[in-house]
């Protein structure tokens, strides 16, 4: 294989540095738009957890890893170590489809929170969107924009929290970068540094 040149080597770099700076403004823009209702969720996840509920994380299949990144975070914790919220993370099972409602359905309590994730695919969500519903859960939504079938399953008290960028990889990146900084958010509240 060959070795690119030097001033091939020069352009990819360029190239390489415009994409991410492209990629950097597409997650900036989306999260400012976001920043109102991440604070909003960091406020209801919170007082969730100290009126002694839980907060059920349900992933869509191709959120999981997020999923899996926001209950670590708010189980160990992201400022420093502190003890971990009462947070329970749903795999979807293999006869269940997306959304985890069986399990949900036998786990959840009134007053207990749903954080679901969603990405560009919205395949189950209104399902999930109708059980936490049912069980009296509040309703906190991250992810891509939903459909109108979706949000005509949603209401008033539904927390939405939008992410709007212009490809799947930015809406990726988007959706870390709000774990992280919802996450942060509670470590803040919970250790009296904001």
């Amino acid at each position: 294989m060959p070795v690119p040149s030097h001033a091939e080597g020069t352009e990819l770099s360029r190239m390489l540095y415009h994409h991410a700076e492209t990629r950097l403004q597409h997650v900036r823009t989306a999260l400012e738009a976001a920043a109102p209702a991440l604070a909003i969720a960091a406020e209801s996840l919170l007082a969730t957890c100290l009126q002694g509920h839980r907060v059920y994380l349900c992933p869509l299949p191709e959120t999981q890893a997020l999923a899996e990144r926001a209950a670590s975070l708010l189980l160990r914790g992201m400022v420093q170590p502190r003890p971990g919220l009462p947070v329970v993370l749903l795999h979807p099972l293999p006869d269940e489809g997306a959304g985890c409602m069986q399990q949900i359905g036998s786990l959840a309590a009134p007053g207990d929170a749903l954080l679901a994730f969603n990405g560009v695919r919205t395949d189950g969500l209104e399902a999930l969107i109708d059980t936490a519903r049912l069980h009296d859960m509040r309703l906190i939504l991250l992810g891509g924009p939903v459909s109108e079938g979706v949000a005509s399953h949603l209401q008033e008290n539904d927390l939405v929290i939008r992410l709007d960028t212009p490809c799947p990889a930015s809406l990726h990146e988007a959706a870390l970068a709000a774990v992280h900084a919802l996450c942060d958010a509670l470590d803040h509240r919970l250790l009296g540094l904001a």
